[in-house]
């Protein structure tokens, strides 16, 4: 099972604060989790997103390397 959620909200209404409690509560059920938060650029009142992951088995890591790490890897003989 896996479940995908995301939260959004405006700064202040606790968009972050239940993407972290559905984590603790699902961590505490013996499940893989990954929270990601993002703020918008405002001080006060801007967006707040939080994107949540839940699974049964382990979750792989969201970040990727930019298209041109990848192709500068490629270009240098001996790098994998």
């Amino acid at each position: 099972m896996t479940k995908e959620l995301i939260f959004a909200g405006f700064g202040g209404q606790g968009v972050i604060l239940a993407g972290k409690i559905l984590c603790i509560a699902a961590m505490k059920e013996d499940k893989c989790v990954s929270h990601i938060p993002s703020y918008g650029a405002e001080m006060r009142g801007g967006t707040a997103n939080c994107s949540v992951v839940v699974a049964d088995e382990e979750i792989a890591s969201p970040v990727r390397a930019p298209r041109h790490l990848h192709r500068a890897q490629q270009a240098i003989p001996g790098q994998v």
